[in-house]
């Protein structure tokens, strides 16, 4: 009984995590937008 509670807060656990681990928003915007924003952003050239 023990061992499928700690599986089941494991499993649930894991999920949560994987689900929070985001590191940005993959809509796209421009340079102006993203400066006036004052956040972090990855640019992404043409040649990566």
């Amino acid at each position: 009984m023990k061992t499928k509670i700690k599986s089941a807060a494991l499993m649930i656990s894991a999920l949560i995590l994987i689900q929070g681990c985001k590191v940005y928003h993959s809509n796209p915007v421009s340079l102006q937008q993203a400066a006036e924003e004052s956040k972090r952003v990855k640019i992404e050239t043409i040649a990566n």
